[in-house]
């Protein structure tokens, strides 16, 4: 399961038969814990309270937490994966046989920074493949149902 959006929402009793509903919603980046992020949700749900039921001279100031920088996602293409030409076995003349995505490698420097950026976080699987890098190699096989 790949959580993608969070939110929380909240009903605030105000008094005299009245409530206040708050409700905020996040799109999570790439690497982001969805539990840290609820949380900074349910905070500003509940700053929002404050200041909307404060005093003039009692509102909180928001405190301005530094927010780590988000790691963006490269612009990652998986058909560079899946349309290349991949190498198999050693031939007698020194070269190498077309491989395929059932078994096949290449070289890591005939792909893009983008996509060897997207296999050094582990191995990737797009619909029935799984591609691998190594130090010198980025590997292809097909998984076995």
């Amino acid at each position: 399961m790949k959580i993608d959006r969070i939110s929380v929402a909240r009903k605030f009793n105000l008094g005299n038969y009245e409530t206040l509903d708050v409700g905020v919603e996040a799109i999570l980046g790439e690497r982001e814990n969805p539990l840290e992020a609820w949380k900074v949700l349910e905070n500003m749900a509940e700053l929002y309270l404050q200041s909307r039921t404060a005093k003039p001279s009692e509102k909180p100031v928001a405190e301005e937490k530094p927010t780590p920088p988000q790691e963006q996602a490269p612009e990652f293409d998986p058909q560079e994966l899946l349309g290349h030409k991949w190498k198999g076995k050693r031939t007698g003349e020194g070269s190498y046989a077309e491989g395929s995505l059932g078994w096949g490698w290449d070289f890591r420097d005939k792909f893009s920074k983008d996509a060897i950026a997207v296999l050094e976080k582990g191995p990737l699987q797009v619909g029935e493949h799984e591609f691998t890098l190594g130090e010198v190699l980025v590997s292809v096989k097909k998984k076995k149902a």
